[in-house]
């Protein structure tokens, strides 16, 4: 009888559903692991290869950051115009385009003069910034809107591939940049994410997974995330995944170039320091998820900042200690962000969905299209403020102690919140 069912249940329709469904999931999440890579790519070869046409840090952090201000914008627009019947399709255009943008960054490099890579680069990572920002706000709507019943496995796994994307990247520029250089580094992605791309939008066509975001209405309110955002909720909780992005930004954006000045290490060496940051990270969100379903979200935003704030300690430490400054010491500051930011994103969506049951205006696309702004924001700060202007005037150590400063702050800034509004008690009873 077993068997006979068995038997059944694979030539079903179910099962046919049910293998198309998990295909979309794997297509779906993949996309998300691949654009926060590929946005992450340029991390530890950008400045180089813009230092080498005459530019300095500045310049290298407007472009950086002009996909985050570009994703920022497009971001508070999005949320009105997308509906439970076009969201597919939205996400679909935006792999497509963040694709071909990808490539075109790399192709700079063929240009004539530094005027010339200057505006292609600007150029293109203002066009990535506009289609990620459709990926951005609709990945977590449509993966948890396959297994609705799933919905914290589906979120924990999509933050963990999501954060894998952020941490790894690096890691993969800098290799791809040592074996084929600086144009392929970022031909070969992008030809890849156009093809997880096509497979993503086959899969969620032939299963027909449409009506999966969490509106009962054609399209979203216009006004629902202007509304959110001046929620005192939503901004407290907004404040380690705002510090994440630049804690993130700012390291990606100066540590390969102060690490290539003062110390001389290569490419390889730059992502031998960054590899073990995404392993740290996927071993702690798995553990993670077992913490989450236990109520502790709101600890382990609290928590997080206070490992930010020995992260910036030990990298503003070498400055006064030079025969600490070695390899294996920054290798082990990078691996204490890895294991930081695994308290944030998975955590962050729990919170603000538990928050949202009292706001009827609130679903998922709303919650996703928030996380995805105050990261940019953080990332836009990280870039031009810390990883820009600071470094040039106060130095890369002492950058590091205005990080630990504001760690601080953050942390005594939420957990006070916490505490007024009984977040750690009443979510835990919820």
């Amino acid at each position: 009888l077993p068997i006979r069912s068995l038997q059944w249940y694979i030539s079903s329709e179910n099962c046919r559903m049910d293998f198309i469904k998990i295909l979309s999931l794997i297509t779906v999440i993949l996309l998300r692991l691949f654009l926060n890579s590929m946005r992450n790519l340029s991390a530890p070869v950008f400045p180089i290869q813009a230092n080498s046409w005459g530019y300095g840090s500045i310049v290298t952090g407007i472009i950086t950051a002009t996909f985050e201000v570009t994703a920022f914008i497009t971001l508070f627009i999005i949320p009105g115009y997308v509906s439970y019947k076009n969201e597919n399709k939205m996400y679909v255009i935006g792999g497509i385009g963040c694709g071909i943008s990808v490539g075109v960054f790399g192709l700079a490099n063929y240009s004539p003069n530094p005027t010339g890579f200057a505006i292609l680069s600007f150029s293109s990572a203002l066009i990535f910034g506009i289609f990620a920002s459709f990926v951005f706000a609709c990945a977590y709507s449509i993966s948890t809107g396959i297994y609705p019943q799933h919905r914290i496995e589906i979120t924990s796994a999509l933050e963990v591939l999501v954060g894998i994307g952020s941490t790894i990247g690096p890691v993969v520029g800098g290799l791809l940049y040592s074996q084929y250089g600086y144009s392929f580094t970022f031909i070969i992605p992008g030809a890849f994410c156009i093809l997880i791309t096509v497979l993503c939008a086959l899969f969620l066509c032939h299963g027909k997974i449409d009506g999966i975001s969490s509106s009962n209405d054609d399209f979203l309110d216009k006004t629902a995330l202007f509304r959110f955002s001046r929620d005192t909720h939503a901004l407290f909780v907004g404040i380690p995944v705002l510090i994440t992005g630049i804690h993130m930004d700012f390291r990606n954006t100066a540590f390969s170039k102060y690490v290539f000045e003062n110390y001389g290490y290569t490419g390889e060496e730059i992502s031998f320091i960054f590899s073990p940051r995404p392993i740290t990270f996927i071993i702690f969100s798995v553990f993670n998820t077992f913490i989450i379903k236990k109520g502790y979200s709101p600890h382990m935003l609290c928590y997080s900042l206070f490992i930010y704030t020995i992260q910036s300690v030990l990298l503003f430490i070498p400055e006064f200690m030079p025969a600490i400054g070695t390899k294996t010491y920054f290798l082990f500051a990078l691996v204490i962000q890895g294991y930081a930011y695994s308290f944030v994103n998975a955590p962050f969506y729990n919170v603000l969905e538990w928050v949202s049951r009292k706001s009827s205006y609130v679903n998922k696309l709303i919650i996703a299209s928030w996380f995805a702004i105050v990261s940019v924001i953080g990332n836009v700060v990280g870039c031009l403020l810390f990883g820009g202007l600071f470094v040039d005037c106060i130095g890369f150590h002492y950058t590091n102690l205005v990080c630990a400063i504001l760690d601080v702050l953050g942390f005594f800034l939420l957990i006070g919140f916490m505490l007024k509004n009984s977040y750690f008690s009443e979510y835990i009873n919820a």
